[in-house]
């Protein structure tokens, strides 16, 4: 914030008494952040952010006392009997001078800073104890766990990152969500942990992972087009059955030829010519044309139903049934558009026909 050069007042806004000494005598008045300044220049979810920082900064402050007591108890106090006991009593030292600034200063002011002054004072403290020829170490604080530990401590915890972003250099999208939530990649994997939203990731260390192996478990990170394939997924009103090339026992590496890089349908369909014929590969393109038609059509009737519903709502009347009807066209729909309906084109037509049929029901009463 100070280097986007807001100032004090940008944030303290509300005039409160004061109750007790500090900066100001009882009696006086001082001005107290509120909450929605921070909605109101970054919008929701920051006035929770704040709120967790000033939390995290009574532990932060905890934390560095408990890490500072335990170096003090370390290398013990009066005259230093060697060169070594008194570098790690200065190591100790710095470490309670940067306590007594994480106390005065207010961690939430600079909320990654006072994170980085405990990171600095429990390496202090641990090289205090190592210097001193003391075995042990200071307590460990929770948030030094993992080197991604912070990240969502501190911020994304309130604020996710977009779920899907597009790699302009590797012109890619990236599913985000995936890779951190299903996946279980640590932030710092891909981001450095000293700067923010810097990616330090290249993209060999991407494909280290992606389409090096015709052994990779696909499915791991292509779950919906695995359950569709398979015919796995839980639809609403449809009993599912897997691809008659699932059926066969075929893997997805079968079809996708991996070192071509990214997946399409037409070097699919290199892949049906290969093994049947030229009207196969036609075949494929067809199914794609058909799947895309037919997900567009329900594209716009769900958008449509759901403003329907919502003003029919509004005025009073009841929708409870409509809404069901709704829902299983979305599920249905997301299954094939998720999926990618030609991985499974006979339950997709399936899927895609009953959700335009409960589209209907309920667009036949506006």
């Amino acid at each position: 914030m100070f280097s986007a050069q807001v100032s004090c007042d940008g944030c303290h806004t509300k005039s409160v008494e004061v109750l007790e000494s500090g900066v100001a005598f009882p009696g006086e008045k001082k001005l107290t952040a509120e909450r929605k300044s921070c909605v109101a220049c970054h919008g929701k979810n920051y006035d929770r952010m704040l709120d967790d920082w000033i939390r995290a900064s009574r532990v932060l402050v905890a934390d560095m006392g408990a890490i500072v007591a335990s170096g003090e108890a370390a290398v013990g106090a009066g005259p230093a009997k060697s060169k070594k006991l008194a570098e790690a009593r200065a190591l100790v030292a710095d470490a309670r001078a940067n306590l007594y600034l994480l106390k005065a200063g207010r961690g939430a002011h600079n909320i990654e800073y006072a994170y980085k002054i405990v990171k600095a004072g429990y390496e202090q403290v641990s090289a205090a104890y190592k210097t001193a020829g003391v075995s042990g170490a200071p307590p460990r604080p929770a948030i030094l766990a993992s080197p991604s530990a912070y990240c969502l401590t501190l911020c994304h915890q309130r604020v996710r990152p977009p779920r899907e972003l597009f790699f302009q250099e590797m012109e890619v999208r990236f599913p985000h969500s995936l890779h951190v939530e299903d996946v279980g990649i640590e932030c710092t994997k891909c981001h450095s942990p000293d700067r923010h939203k810097m990616r330090i990731v290249t993209k060999s260390e991407c494909m280290a992972c992606h389409h090096e192996s015709r052994d990779i478990d696909c499915g791991k990170c292509h779950k919906a087009h695995k359950a569709l394939y398979e015919g796995t997924v839980k639809p609403v009103g449809v009993s599912p059955s897997p691809d008659v090339m699932a059926e066969a026992g075929l893997a997805c590496t079968e079809c996708h030829e991996l070192k071509k890089g990214t997946q399409t349908v037409l070097t699919v369909k290199g892949k049906c010519e290969e093994c049947h014929s030229e009207k196969y590969g036609k075949m494929l393109l067809g199914w794609k044309e058909e799947i895309t038609a037919k997900e567009n059509a329900i594209a716009v009737g769900l958008e449509e139903a759901r403003e329907y519903l919502d003003r029919t709502e509004k005025i009073g009347k009841n929708v409870e049934a409509e809404k069901k009807l709704l829902k299983g066209a979305e599920t249905n729909y997301e299954i094939v558009s998720n999926g990618r309906g030609t991985h499974n084109i006979e339950l997709s037509r399936e899927l895609l026909k009953s959700a335009q049929d409960d589209l209907d029901r309920i667009l036949k009463k506006k």
